[in-house]
């Protein structure tokens, strides 16, 4: 390996780490891993868009997917793998042109600074409504002292003839 040494280009040095240290998947491999990649409970979309990136990356090195491709499967895998029905919405129509990554990017972070300023308007606005008066009834009704014992005593033999045929 005489391209490593002090006057070795970096790339080279790249290359031999891949090769060393990356995973021995080949293309069609992750290329199943990154259809199989979803939206984690509680991730935000765009912390999605880059785990997707990060995949289909590796994907693209193995020659999973041409480059030029790149931009068509990550929208593809991210209708497919998002759980926001808004946003959804209005990436579907991007299908037919998909937007380059970091536009894809700006736009999600963008909807996502949209839907937290439109949840702490809405904290804001429930939490200076007024509180509503809280009513509370109590009834109350007689009977015998002598109907209640009698009942309860009835009980407790019905329940000492179920145990007695138990044993």
């Amino acid at each position: 390996m005489s391209w490593l040494g002090p006057g070795g280009v970096t790339v080279s040095y790249i290359q031999l780490l891949d090769a060393a240290y990356d995973t021995v998947e080949d293309g069609d491999e992750l290329m199943v891993k990154f259809i199989n990649t979803l939206q984690d409970s509680g991730e935000k979309t765009s912390t999605y868009l880059h785990r997707l990136q990060a995949v289909l990356n590796q994907v693209v090195r193995r020659g999973g997917v041409a480059t030029g491709e790149v931009d068509r499967h990550l929208l593809k895998q991210l209708c497919r793998g998002c759980w926001d029905t808004a946003l959804l919405l209005k990436l579907e129509p991007l299908k037919d042109a998909p937007p380059l990554f970091t536009d894809l990017l700006l736009l999600l972070h963008s909807e996502e600074d949209k839907e937290a300023s439109r949840a702490m308007r809405m904290k804001q606005q429930l939490g200076v409504a007024r509180p509503r008066a809280a009513t509370c009834s109590q009834s109350m009704h007689a009977c015998g002292e002598e109907t209640g014992v009698a009942s309860l005593q009835k009980q407790i033999d019905e329940l000492q003839g179920q145990f007695t045929t138990l044993i």
